[in-house]
């Protein structure tokens, strides 16, 4: 701890502050400044304290690494999360549901053609043969994450009516059809029916989610559903934020779903789009329950996976995100028999472990590691880590 310690008086000399002086600027007792620079009683809540009250990074703290060698870090773990859990493209003969790519001149999925007859608007240019998007076909419902032609023309076909939500990421999305003109921006979102003809565009460098789902399935649980159509949804509506984490969270999923699996995904997604629409009495209980509850759950999950060693990581930040409170939060995961920090642990044990054996790493000494990772001490992370692999995390090192 002697370097952290170390980092932590060159910090206090750099902003000309006295151990008292400095000791105010953090709320805390002047003997414990002292502690902390002679490389004693620190630990993860002192550190993220120290970098939020002196606007620090706290990877300078942990390590002291430059803001170059972060972003260089950070690059890496993106390019492996990318290479982990990129979707195979080819079909997979184990009848499991995927994610799979889909290209910008491809025609629609047989479950969208059915419904929507779409052509590349007049004039507009011709798409090229690349990856354009991410379609998950589940059993009553699909799901298509990516990109989109700059204009296009959308007529009823001759299958089932279906209703398509349109969540905008990046960019805007400007529909034009018999019920009017609406356009949205980053965040929003639309429904729209393919009994409709119309005009859709969106930015170029858009990026969106949809969402089609058949209207029979919608019309049981929100019967006035059709009064919603073309009624721009503002960013930031709960169920919204959820579907675009919820389906998020699929299109990396490169393990594969069984069918009674993707059968109640589907039908999440309906319940949280029926909320959207306007459910109402036991229709919206049932759904809330099911539904929201579910989605909830899984976008905690995907938070936990993405930012579980980030500074200020917290159950009360990430209830708040998620629209609970943090009892409720705590509850999602018991729901599965697992504990909400048994989840945060795992995932920051696996972080650990594989730094560990990673070269780039070896400049930071066990005790770094821990606290880059999320611990609140050395001993916590050793007590954890040899616990769940058997072996003391510095002799994890040695052997690899």
């Amino acid at each position: 701890m002697a370097d952290i310690g170390g980092r932590i008086r060159s910090l206090r000399m750099r902003l000309d502050r006295s151990e008292p002086g400095f000791a105010a600027l953090l709320g805390v007792e002047p003997e414990l400044v002292a502690a902390w620079e002679a490389g004693e009683r620190i630990d993860r809540d002192a550190l993220i304290l120290i970098a939020g009250a002196t606007d620090t990074e706290m990877e300078w703290l942990i390590a002291g690494l430059t803001p170059a060698e972060v972003e260089s870090f950070h690059a890496a773990a993106r390019a492996d999360r990318r290479r982990s859990r990129r979707p195979d493209q080819a079909v997979r003969d184990d009848g499991l549901v995927r994610p799979r790519l889909i290209m910008a001149d491809e025609p629609p999925p047989p479950s969208i053609a059915a419904a929507w007859d779409v052509q590349p608007e007049s004039g507009a240019p011709a798409a090229r043969r690349r990856p354009s998007a991410l379609l998950l076909d589940l059993p009553g419902a699909t799901l298509v994450a990516g990109r989109r032609a700059a204009a296009y023309r959308v007529r009823p076909a001759s299958g089932l009516e279906q209703v398509q939500l349109k969540l905008v990421l990046q960019g805007r999305h400007r529909f034009e059809g018999p019920r009017g003109r609406c356009t949205i921006g980053r965040g929003g979102a639309l429904f729209t029916s393919s009994a409709d003809a119309g005009l859709a565009a969106y930015a170029p460098a858009g990026r969106y989610v949809s969402v089609f789902l058949p209207a029979a399935s919608l019309a049981t649980r929100a019967p006035r559903f059709a009064a919603r159509l073309m009624t721009p949804i503002a960013a930031g509506s709960p169920p919204l934020r959820l579907i675009g984490a919820y389906v998020s969270s699929l299109m990396l999923s490169e393990d594969g779903l069984d069918p009674e699996t993707a059968r109640s995904l589907a039908e999440h997604f309906v319940d949280l789009c029926a909320i959207l629409l306007g459910a109402e009495g036991d229709d919206r209980a049932l759904a809330e329950a099911r539904g929201l509850r579910a989605a909830q759950r899984t976008a905690a999950a995907q938070a936990i996976e993405a930012g579980a060693t980030t500074p200020g990581f917290s159950a009360a930040a990430l209830a708040l995100s998620l629209g609970v409170t943090e009892g409720q939060l705590h509850e999602l995961f018991l729901e599965t028999g697992e504990g909400f920090w048994d989840r945060v642990d795992a995932r920051r044990l696996d972080i650990a472990r594989a730094r560990l054996v990673d070269p780039e790493f070896d400049p930071m000494t066990v005790a770094e590691l821990a606290f880059a990772c999320g611990f609140s001490s050395l001993g916590e992370f050793t007590r954890l880590f040899t616990a769940r692999f058997g072996v003391d995390p510095a002799d994890f090192r040695r052997r690899r």
